[in-house]
């Protein structure tokens, strides 16, 4: 009797086990396969997503991107898109025209929270290079939808885009001498950002050094998402090395200066594509002529140096030996056949040759 009871006990265990044990089965089998396909996604996804993108970003008017690497971290709703490459397809160009370590998306988890899906974005090392030339070989972004193409990069609303040690050149190859300006260690961000052209939530405030030694401060609204027709921005550049300034004034302006330290404070406002503003560079303690240095590089060379340093005086505020202009910028961004970053570079391009003319040429 006692082993009868004995056995009744293990077979009612066994029962108890194996319904316990049959329950648990399809969720341990859910489980593993809910973790197999995550892992799957995790390897898979970087080369779907990478494949897609660069089909899609080979062909972007007169662009064309290239992507090396995409990283996808599921599990904190981000991905990084390493070793990025836009180059301009229809011209010879030495530079590419953008280039970054890596982008960096990731979703906004405090925004999350209040029902909304957007995301941070961070772009590490870029560098973007402007060309001048004299015949078509320039490259000035012109020819490309940009905002198309971050949608199709990051296709999420972006709350903010910040820039860590970024680097800005603006080059001629072909000048005499060739033109090379560097902004660097170029650091801040853009916030409030949204896909309409609203400046009123959109800030920026970024700092960088301009010719090794010059530090530059950029504030204001401005939305890089928008038409760009809407901003209030000003710019300060100070303590210049006026002598870092000779390779853009010998190319452009056929003089240099040895000695002297300047500044330059600038603001632009847009309103509904009109642009007003103004640009306020200031030299100090200039020279622009030493004949016992310059004897030889020819007659016409140091005549013409002697006339603007001659020039030069004339426009400097003898007390403080100072140069200073003001130079007004205004116009609009709704041109016809070009976009309003095209319009809003030529504004500028324009006043500045048309003060350098009235200041230096004319008189």
């Amino acid at each position: 009797m006692p082993n009868r009871r004995v056995g009744n006990k293990c077979a009612g265990y066994a029962q108890s086990f194996y319904k316990q044990n049959g329950k648990a089965q399809p969720i341990l089998i859910l489980a593993i396969a809910l973790v197999v396909l995550l892992v799957a996604a995790q390897l898979a996804l970087p080369t779907l997503v990478k494949n897609y993108l660069n089909k899609k970003l080979a062909n972007m008017g007169d662009y064309s991107a290239h992507i090396e690497d995409v990283d996808i971290a599921l599990w904190r709703g981000a991905y990084t898109l390493n070793s990025i490459k836009i180059v301009k397809t229809d011209r010879d160009i030495p530079v590419t025209f953008f280039e970054s370590h890596s982008i960096d998306l990731a979703i906004s988890w405090s925004v999350l929270f209040r029902g909304e899906v957007v995301a941070d974005v961070e772009l590490i090392e870029p560098e973007v290079h402007f060309v001048d030339a004299n015949d078509d070989k320039v490259q000035t972004g012109a020819g490309t939808d940009w905002r198309e193409m971050l949608q199709q990069l990051l296709p999420i609303r972006i709350e903010r885009l910040a820039i860590k040690r970024g680097q800005l050149h603006f080059h001629n190859f072909q000048s005499d001498p060739p033109v090379h300006l560097v902004l660097s260690d170029l650091n801040g961000q853009f916030t409030g950002l949204s896909n309409r052209d609203d400046a009123k939530e959109s800030t920026l405030s970024f700092k960088g050094t301009m010719l090794e030694t010059a530090k530059l401060s950029i504030d204001g609204k401005l939305n890089p998402l928008g038409r760009f027709r809407n901003f209030d921005i000003k710019l300060k550049v100070e303590n210049v090395d006026a002598v870092k300034l000779n390779e853009l004034t010998e190319a452009y302006a056929n003089f240099n200066m040895e000695s002297g330290q300047g500044e330059l404070l600038m603001s632009l406002k847009a309103e509904d594509g009109q642009l007003n503003g103004y640009a306020r560079p200031i030299l100090d303690n200039v020279t622009i002529l030493d004949l016992s240095e310059d004897s030889d590089e020819g007659l016409i060379n140091v005549v013409w140096e002697s006339v603007m340093a001659a020039l030069g005086q004339i426009f400097r505020n003898q007390p403080k030996d100072r140069i200073a202009a003001e130079i007004q910028i205004s116009g609009s961004l709704d041109q016809e056949n070009i976009s309003p970053w095209q319009a809003f570079l030529s504004i500028l391009h324009n006043a500045f040759v048309e003060a350098y003319d009235k200041q230096f040429r004319q008189e």
